[in-house]
């Protein structure tokens, strides 16, 4: 080979190894329902990256943004419902701060920081900081149960903030290594603690890979493609992969002589295909989907109206299952699919009917979630027809979510 065709080979190789060099941090965002920014490794805001390497944000809850303060700077992915990710890269060293658009005016921001490529100093060559001791999380883990009530406190937030006293505590006493911070606040965040009706959710992978995340109902576990999903009976993520209730994949070999089980059609309900949902949701029992039933009102009229919510960020199912009696509407609301602030499976709803001359308007009250959010609905009924305008705000009265919505009764 001449040398100038080896030099460029050479170059060709180095070029390939040095993309082939290019890492992506992942940053959760709004991990267990707060308005946080969470580095996977450090648990912080703050993402330290090299040049040419990029940021993956994942969205473990809804209605947030990651969105540079700089417009210079060039990214933003416009406000999400999970699951989402949206991923940048830096090419430029430097430090760039960013925020969530509905959320900045509480907190909700992070920063990248961003090295130059040829740093060569011994605490950019080190490994990243891992927390190795077990032990001492259990231990700071048992004080956070003493501390801070998972069923009592006043929210969410307030738990999470109990916590990250304990951890402060803890680290400034020397009681646990400050590489296990984040773990420890990661246990907390990632938990169903004050978050009624939400559980921990164990998926487990066609290869056999267990992952956990925090859902708004058991509903919302789905399980991935070719793979499985599972309830935990734990409050924390940290706990809910490998134990009793959802036990780690066992190990497999294979055999000329073995047999093959069939598969069960599901292992919950949210499993089971839903062909129409005037004819009930079914139901997953011992492996099989087993046909719901229809509802009725004392009168023997369908309660269920099924139709679309058409909010800011997507297009979700809802349905009504209501009666009327004397012009006072009850019944129960449910959201059927990962829609923010929608997490309601089954939630009380009550209104009143109005006969007017284009038909007959129902007003219903708020509809309080787990969350704190809350939704107004408007209705005008006409014939087998509702429709009508909603809005959703958050706990501090910020609208999250808003738009129109119909539904049609169920023959």
């Amino acid at each position: 080979m001449r040398p100038r065709y080896a030099l460029a080979a050479l170059l060709g190789v180095l070029c390939v190894a040095a993309q082939g060099g290019a890492a992506t941090k992942v940053v959760e965002v709004g991990p267990g329902g707060t308005l946080t920014f969470a580095d996977q490794e450090t648990g912080t805001s703050t993402t330290t990256v090299t040049e040419g390497d990029s940021v993956q944000w994942v969205w473990d809850s809804s209605g947030h943004s990651t969105t540079s303060d700089r417009p210079e700077d060039g990214w933003d992915s416009g406000v999400q419902a999970a699951p989402f990710r949206f991923t940048h890269q830096f090419p430029t060293a430097g430090t760039f701060p960013y925020h969530c658009i509905p959320h900045q005016s509480l907190g909700m921001t992070g920063v990248v920081v961003v090295r130059p490529a040829g740093e060569t100093t011994t605490s950019t060559t080190l490994p990243p900081i891992a927390c190795h001791d077990p032990g001492a999380v259990a231990a700071i883990r048992a004080q956070i149960d003493g501390a801070c009530d998972c069923a009592g406190a006043p929210n969410h937030r307030a738990y999470v903030r109990c916590a990250t006293r304990v951890i402060r505590r803890a680290t400034k006493a020397h009681a646990v290594p400050a590489a296990c911070r984040g773990t420890l606040r990661r246990c907390a965040t990632r938990s169903t603690c004050r978050r009624p009706g939400f559980v921990a959710c164990c998926r487990t992978s066609a290869g056999g890979v267990q992952s956990c995340s925090i859902q708004p109902s058991a509903l919302a576990c789905q399980r991935p493609r070719g793979g499985s999903a599972c309830v935990s009976d734990q409050s924390s993520c940290c706990d809910a992969c490998g134990g009793a209730t959802c036990p780690a994949p066992a190990a497999t070999t294979t055999s000329s002589t073995t047999s093959t089980l069939p598969q069960p059609q599901c292992f919950m309900d949210a499993d089971c295909p839903v062909a129409s949902l005037c004819d009930g949701g079914p139901r997953c029992l011992g492996g099989l989907c087993v046909a719901g039933t229809a509802a009725f009102c004392p009168d023997g009229t369908p309660a269920l109206w099924v139709g679309t919510a058409n909010g800011l960020t997507n297009d979700v199912t809802i349905a009504f299952r209501i009666c009327t009696t004397d012009g006072l509407v009850s019944g129960t609301f449910a959201c059927l699919s990962d829609f923010f602030p929608c997490f309601a499976v089954d939630s009380p709803i009550f209104g009143t009917a109005f006969f007017g001359i284009d038909g007959i308007t129902i007003v219903f009250e708020p509809l309080v979630f787990a969350t704190g959010d809350a939704c107004t609905f408007d209705a005008l009924l006409v014939g087998l027809t509702m429709e009508g305008d909603f809005i959703c705000v958050d706990p501090f009265g910020f609208v999250v979510s808003g738009g129109t919505w119909n539904a049609t009764r169920c023959p």
